[in-house]
């Protein structure tokens, strides 16, 4: 009887330590660069879906994309939130996973958030009429064969253009100042310059011309973390499931966070586009693929990438 009484004693502690388990709150560490691209993340922490799940999200901001790749590199923060596939495939070619992909931010034809603007006093009326002018855009090389990418359709980019890189938040001021004859941005620039009345869109969503659709970046996880706490990646990856869903049935109110993470205000927020996402469940890794394949063909990576392995694997 008392060794019946001690078997039973043991398996009752142990369930009840296994049921606390369950229950404890994991603290995770999450750096983001104040883009609207991590807005499942904004919505999964302010409308308390982190909570739900168990989980204490520490916020790390950073200021450019290599900057959180880094920081994820070296252990100091377990999750990014939303940053370009570039960035990812760059750590890829050279150091072999790194880190699992749990959601992506996808441009499509009724979704996306890239323009090409002119001047709203201008005489162009289509994109054709470029040539001999001059095209503003982003400083960086990916940036750059975005550009060369989809004016291919239209004329030769590196002969009938000259393509001038700007920072972002020189691009309004610089196409108001006529240092470029257009302007290919994406949100919030062309939300703020068209409300501004300083431009109008010439063309909505010049990507589609290079891959419709066209995944930007996404959210990923440090493998290291998954390893460490595999159930607990689990949870996060249910969590920001959670917050697309959320961000589907009432886009007004994830737009309306966005002042609270990025710099722009509530009225601009409120006007901007967002991305599609896609949850862990619904990555097309082929798609995936052919963006990592380009950017080879284009000499921005120097090896190819498989990015098979890349994807989350939600069970």
């Amino acid at each position: 009887m008392i060794i019946r009484n001690l078997i039973w004693s043991i398996l009752i502690f142990s369930l009840l330590i296994i049921g606390c388990s369950k229950t404890l709150t994991t603290k995770i560490r999450v750096g983001y660069v104040p883009y609207s691209s991590c807005t499942p993340f904004f919505v999964a922490q302010e409308k308390g879906i982190f909570k739900a799940n168990n989980l204490d999200v520490v916020i790390v901001k950073f200021q450019t994309a290599n900057e959180v790749m880094n920081a994820l590199l070296r252990d100091d923060i377990d999750c990014i939130a939303g940053i370009g596939f570039p960035t990812y495939f760059a750590v890829e070619q050279n150091s072999h996973d790194q880190f699992k992909v749990l959601w992506c931010s996808v441009e499509t034809k009724e979704k996306n958030v890239n323009s090409l603007l002119i001047r709203s006093d201008s005489k162009i009326s289509s994109v054709d009429q470029l040539k001999g002018k001059k095209v503003g855009t982003f400083t960086g090389s990916t940036q750059l064969m975005n550009v060369k990418s989809f004016l291919k359709h239209f004329m030769n980019p590196d002969k009938d253009v000259q393509l001038i890189q700007i920072s972002p938040q020189l691009q309004i001021q610089a196409l108001a100042s006529k240092q470029f004859d257009a302007l290919f941005s994406i949100e919030p620039i062309p939300t703020i310059a068209v409300q501004q009345g300083i431009a109008k869109v010439l063309l909505e969503n010049p990507r589609s011309y290079i891959m419709d659709p066209f995944p930007a970046g996404g959210s990923v996880v440090s493998t290291k973390f998954l390893k460490r706490l595999p159930e607990v990646g689990k949870r996060l990856a249910v969590a920001m499931n959670s917050a697309i869903d959320s961000i589907r049935e009432n886009e007004i109110s994830a737009k309306m966070l966005l002042p609270k993470y990025t710099p722009i205000d509530s009225a601009i927020a409120s006007k901007s586009r967002l991305y599609e996402w896609w949850k862990t469940s619904e990555i097309k890794e082929p798609v995936i693929q052919k963006l990592a394949h380009l950017l080879f063909e284009w000499g921005e990576l120097t090896k190819k990438v498989s990015t098979s392995n890349m994807i989350y694997k939600f069970k």
